[in-house]
């Protein structure tokens, strides 16, 4: 696994996270779903202006209530995006790095972190927590994967 530093100085992953794993849309969408319910995010009871940090496969783009309002996707990997985007959707996708894209003044009903693969070091997360809470509306919430090792 290589690591670099991010705008923190922290030192961060940079293979990509779940961007290198092999996708194949019905085995992915049972492993999402899994580790999307065993973190509590539940796609289906979104609504409003949502952000997905990391696209992955858009299993939870794909599977958003009617509810939501907006869809705004931030990815690092061109590949991905190239690969998992459904143009029909209108999903506003910024293909840049979420330890150091600026969303300026926006803020979301819902931010979910999802941009690591199998592991993620604390002060990497608190970082990320800190930088994306800022992007919240009034009652906002801000929605991680749980299930990856986390590193001290």
């Amino acid at each position: 696994m290589n690591l670099i530093r991010n705008n923190n100085k922290e030192i961060v992953r940079s293979d990509g996270g779940s961007g290198k794993l092999p996708y194949g849309s019905s085995m992915w969408d049972k492993v999402c779903l899994a580790y999307f319910s065993k973190s509590d995010i539940y796609p289906k009871k979104m609504y409003g202006d949502v952000l997905w940090v990391g696209m992955g496969d858009a299993y939870g783009p794909r599977n958003q209530s009617e509810n939501v309002k907006t869809t705004t996707i931030i990815e690092k990997d061109d590949d991905i995006i190239q690969r998992f985007n459904i143009p029909e959707k209108n999903w506003n996708i910024i293909e840049g790095c979420a330890y150091s894209h600026d969303f300026k003044d926006q803020k979301f009903d819902f931010i979910i972190l999802d941009i690591w693969a199998h592991l993620i070091y604390a002060n990497e997360l608190k970082s990320l927590k800190e930088k994306y809470t800022k992007h919240l509306k009034k009652e906002g919430i801000l929605l991680h994967i749980k299930t990856l090792k986390i590193i001290n």
